[in-house]
């Protein structure tokens, strides 16, 4: 069981006009409270620890699209969340959901494992083709 003690800070009155708040009950309290965690929850719930994954292989070229492609669409979905491109999203999480037109329905992002979930249409549109890289290997 995991027991936590808080104790509350005594602050110090600024005022100088009022003399007779210092030296009070409500300047001095000071007091103790024990806080017990639920029995069905344990230490470990909050720390959803994700691996990193190395991979021997290695991308044999990387170029910024200048036009839309579903492969790019793909590859800003999953870039977006903190991936480098789907190759590595999966090592880690397997293959994500998809829509029924194939583009990628949910993703999880990289630095904390929470979900991400995309429309049906395209995303990407003209204006961020600049950030999207597309890694292409042997």
């Amino acid at each position: 069981m995991l027991t936590i003690s808080a104790t509350s800070l005594q602050r110090p009155v600024i005022s100088s006009r009022s003399g007779s708040r210092m030296g009070t009950a409500s300047g001095s309290r000071s007091s103790s409270f024990q806080f017990k965690m639920d029995e069905n929850c344990t230490q470990d719930d909050d720390k959803s620890t994700i691996k990193p994954v190395f991979s021997k292989l290695k991308a044999t070229r990387c170029y910024r699209p200048k036009e839309w492609t579903p492969e790019v669409e793909q590859a800003f979905r999953v870039q977006q969340t903190g991936w480098k491109d789907l190759k590595e999203y999966m090592e880690t999480y397997g293959e994500p959901d998809r829509w029924p037109n194939g583009f990628i329905r949910c993703t999880r992002v990289k630095s904390n494992g929470y979900y991400t979930y995309w429309r049906a249409h395209r995303e990407c549109d003209d204006k961020y083709l600049h950030i999207v890289k597309v890694y292409e290997y042997a």
